[in-house]
């Protein structure tokens, strides 16, 4: 689980997107916050998620969100039977992402529950940002995001350099929020 103490983002300027697989649609600057407000969902799968890690060049963090979700009669990375082929017996995931009106943000694993609780701040009609505290620090993930009828695109702006265990902790969140260049639709 995620909460508001897990968050954090360094960006120290030379960014990069996570992928290149986004076009963005530009919205009328008038209801770009509104395009964003709701809650998105997307079954996903192991599949993704591991290779979304390993493209962004997170492989330490590849396995991170496999227990429970994507695996869940297992509570650990350990448990895991081989590392190497990580996704044997995994099933997909419901998840969604929720945006309110009030800046309010947070995700729901497949059983309703919540798994990140914070806040968000829309920059401008294709950016936002969410604050990844640490216990010493908190500095924000930015994302972009185009929204096409009642379809949306996620994709982390990372750091062109993360190499700080706090920054690549928190990049590798942004990532599995992501899940960039995949649509989730408008829930409802």
């Amino acid at each position: 689980m995620f909460d508001d103490a897990r968050r954090g983002f360094a960006d120290d300027g030379d960014c990069v997107t996570c992928r290149g697989l986004t076009q963005w649609d530009e919205p009328d600057r008038d209801d770009h916050r509104d395009s964003l407000i709701g809650t998105w969902t997307r079954v996903t799968t192991c599949e993704e998620a591991v290779e979304r890690q390993m493209q962004a060049g997170f492989a330490d963090h590849a396995l991170d969100n496999i227990p429970g979700q994507f695996l869940p009669d297992i509570e650990s990375t350990e448990e895991i039977a081989d590392p190497s082929h990580p996704c044997v017996g995994a099933v997909p995931s419901a998840h969604s992402h929720f945006f309110t009106e009030d800046g309010k943000f947070g995700s729901l694993d497949s059983r309703g529950e919540q798994v990140d609780d914070g806040t968000f701040e829309i920059v401008d009609d294709h950016t936002f940002l969410i604050p990844y505290a640490f216990d010493d620090e908190a500095i924000d993930v930015e994302f972009e995001y185009a929204v096409t009828g009642d379809s949306i695109t996620f994709e982390p702006v990372l750091p062109a350099d993360c190499t700080s265990d706090h920054c690549r902790e928190a990049a590798s969140w942004a990532v599995s929020v992501a899940y960039a260049g995949l649509s989730w639709q408008r829930a409802g």
